[in-house]
């Protein structure tokens, strides 16, 4: 891996600050750093969030001064106010110096590149050794692979280079040594993943991501002090449309798939080394923390971040209108229907003995009309064909549900009805979140939503029954 400072075009980069005040733009400058700066940074110091939020802090901070000074008349709510003046103005500063920081990396035109293509895969939980030896074992790409871990795991070596970070996606982007690579997920089944290395946008821009579930639990409803500060902040340096618009405007907490994603280093190193700035930042933290920090340093570096066209679907078996698992998928955008991955917690979850009662939904009651003695008559009967179909295999792929995409949930008629397209299932079996997701929405005329539903061929059927029993094996 070699380090390569590009020539400085510019003497003076003009980046345009804005920061905010209760949401509102009232510090504007125009800082003009010169080419020598660029890679030097301001230093950031520590604050209070709770100084934006004006009353509460006021009123705080007025309660404990009468405490001090309830008996010798002095003018404690001027000292309180001029107080607050005072952070308030400190804290404009720590947003310029932020912003100015941000403009400075993003000119500090630094590259790096590695060597070649190849799989990198992020080995989050050493407990989950057995998983990523799975993994391996189902990878049918041919490409070098290397892992990312946290604490030294035995038994990796002798499939590939083991490089030791945070265990952070972060890290995984950044220090691994291809040039061209996806980063895997150790709860990933792959089944075409190396197809998006052929993709136009990832060609055109070094990157490529997917989309999260939109499961409306993951829209942020309460908002801790300086939420909406540092949202407006980042937004400023970002287009914040399209799809990134559900996280700046409808405040979902998480946008990007972090199963899988695919980078070229030579293109994405800029945005990569903002991202790990901005993880060591408070201010940012206030809204973003985890794997969305790479989608939004790339895009502050100024790369429009291509984002897979399709959502996440389920897979599984069709039934009622629903399909239930606690594995999601991924669609080609080349056809919008070959699956890409699926991830494995439904067959992360089969291990426990007491998953199986969340499967007993598939002994299905069905009513047979026969005839007894010349006399017709209708018996009930449990079909149990389904239930032994997947208990043979938990992730049996026969469908496809894309789910309508909400920002809030539906107005439905009864209580019954699912009123979002993702609907936890509750259980106490210690196991990952499964969930029923649904094709329809309430009245698809009137105020609901519907989807859609792919049925899968035979022989995709049998390839992915393939997959699936030799990860289990």
């Amino acid at each position: 891996m070699r380090l390569h400072l590009k020539k400085t075009i510019v003497l003076v980069t003009i980046c345009l600050v804005l920061i905010l005040w209760k949401k509102k733009p009232v510090y504007s400058k125009i800082i003009k750093v010169s080419a020598k700066d660029h890679c030097s940074l301001l230093n950031i110091k520590q604050f209070d969030p709770l100084i934006y939020k004006r009353k509460k802090w006021i009123k705080d901070k007025t309660r404990e001064a009468r405490r001090l000074h309830k008996h010798d008349g002095y003018d404690y709510i001027t000292e309180v106010n001029n107080e607050f003046n005072k952070l308030r103005k400190e804290q404009a500063e720590i947003e310029k110096s932020l912003i100015e920081n941000l403009c400075r990396l993003k000119n500090c035109v630094t590259t790096e590149t590695g060597e070649g293509r190849g799989i990198v895969i992020l080995v989050e939980n050493v407990e989950n050794v057995k998983n990523v030896l799975r993994l391996v074992k189902v990878l049918n790409t041919g490409l070098p692979i290397e892992f990312i871990v946290k604490s030294e795991i035995e038994g990796l070596k002798q499939y590939g280079k083991v490089i030791k970070t945070d265990g952070s996606l972060l890290s995984a982007a950044i220090y691994n040594t291809f040039d061209e690579f996806l980063i895997v997920s150790e709860h990933v089944l792959p089944f075409e993943i190396e197809q998006v290395f052929e993709f136009d946008r990832f060609k055109e821009t070094g990157v490529y991501l997917f989309k999260s579930p939109t499961i409306l639990s993951n829209r942020v409803t309460k908002f801790k002090p300086g939420f909406h500060e540092s949202a407006s902040l980042i937004k400023k340096l970002v287009s914040g449309k399209g799809y990134t618009s559900r996280f700046f405007d409808l405040q979902f907490s998480n946008i990007m798939d972090q199963h899988l994603i695919a980078m070229k280093k030579s293109k994405v190193v800029p945005g990569l080394k903002i991202a790990e700035y901005m993880s060591n930042q408070d201010l940012i933290k206030l809204r973003v923390s985890g794997s969305d920090l790479i989608w939004l340093g790339l895009e502050i570096s100024g790369i429009k971040v291509p984002f897979n066209y399709n959502h996440a679907v389920a897979t599984g078996i069709y039934i009622d209108g629903e399909i239930c698992s606690s594995s999601h998928g991924q669609v080609s955008d080349n056809d919008d229907v070959t699956l890409l991955y699926v991830t494995t917690y439904q067959l992360e979850n089969s291990f426990n003995s007491k998953f199986r009662f969340l499967l007993e939904r598939y002994k299905i009651k069905k009513t047979a009309h026969v005839s007894i003695f010349d006399k017709a008559t209708s018996i009930d009967r449990i079909d149990t064909s389904v239930y032994s179909k997947v208990i043979k295999n938990p992730l049996v792929i026969e469908n496809l549900i894309k789910p309508p995409i909400l920002s809030r949930k539906v107005y439905v008629h009864s209580f019954d009805e699912p009123d979002e397209a993702w609907m936890l299932q509750k259980n106490n079996f210690n196991i990952f979140p499964y969930y029923c997701v649904y094709e329809s929405i309430g009245d698809p005329l009137k105020e609901g939503s519907r989807g859609l539903t792919v049925n899968v061929d035979e022989e995709l059927q049998k390839r992915y029954e393939q997959i699936v029993n030799k990860w289990l094996e």
